[in-house]
């Protein structure tokens, strides 16, 4: 949702080197994930839902434990 849209996160993506996926919301996807209040930070599973949402600052290690979890949970659950 960044007024400057990819013009101010692509720096910010290659300074950091992310190596993940990131969108740049509009107004239909804050309707469609009820984003009411920046800076937020969603974490989507592979099926498109919440897994988690962080307002504020986003807390690193918090953030990747989340998505190591949710890495295991989708490993046990294709070996069924």
């Amino acid at each position: 949702m960044d007024e400057d849209g990819w013009k101010s996160v692509k720096r910010f993506l290659e300074e950091k080197k992310v190596n993940y996926a990131v969108v740049i919301g509009d107004e239909d996807l804050a309707r469609l994930y009820a984003v009411d209040a920046l800076p937020v930070t969603l974490l989507i599973d592979r099926d498109g839902k919440i897994a988690a949402s962080y307002p504020g600052m986003v807390d690193k290690d918090n953030f990747e434990n989340e998505i190591r979890v949710l890495l295991q949970e989708r490993a046990k659950n294709a070996a069924k």
